[in-house]
């Protein structure tokens, strides 16, 4: 009886161990692909910034690829020298729609306006709480 729970132990090492090693060799074979996503994803957001026209010393973007969701999107940044204020809005990639913004105060750091929309060609963006906007941000941008 004691030999027949070593040999299952061992077996199960032996999965684990197939497991890891495909596991790896699915990583080793995703990772191109990934990149490939990410740079089409970056040059995705570079046109996207020429067609909205964002220009200027006080605007910025960066993409970000979301491989959970398989989706690229673009975050714009912008900075209001008069108001003291920044503005962010998210976009989808490669729609082009807007899926959030927010306004935030300079001096205290503090988001004072945030819209998110659930179907960015149906609805318009409306007010939510900023915390939610920020929540929404980390999902799209941190995956």
């Amino acid at each position: 009886m004691a030999v027949l729970a070593l040999a299952g132990c061992g077996s199960s090492r032996r999965d684990e161990a197939g497991r890891a090693a495909e596991q790896s060799r699915t990583n080793a074979v995703t990772a191109p692909a990934k990149w490939e996503r990410m740079r089409q994803c970056a040059e995705q957001a570079d046109r996207l910034a020429a067609h909205l026209k964002w220009q200027g010393k006080d605007v910025g973007w960066g993409s970000h690829y979301n491989s959970k969701q398989q989706r690229c999107f673009v975050e714009y940044t912008s900075f209001n020298a008069e108001k003291m204020t920044v503005f962010e809005e998210l976009y989808d990639g490669f729609e082009g729609t807007p899926l959030a913004d927010s306004q935030i105060e300079s001096l205290g750091m503090k988001r004072t306006l945030c819209n998110v929309t659930a179907h960015p060609w149906t609805e318009p963006l409306s007010a939510v709480d900023c915390s939610d906007y920020v929540k929404l941000l980390q999902d799209r941008m941190e995956n």
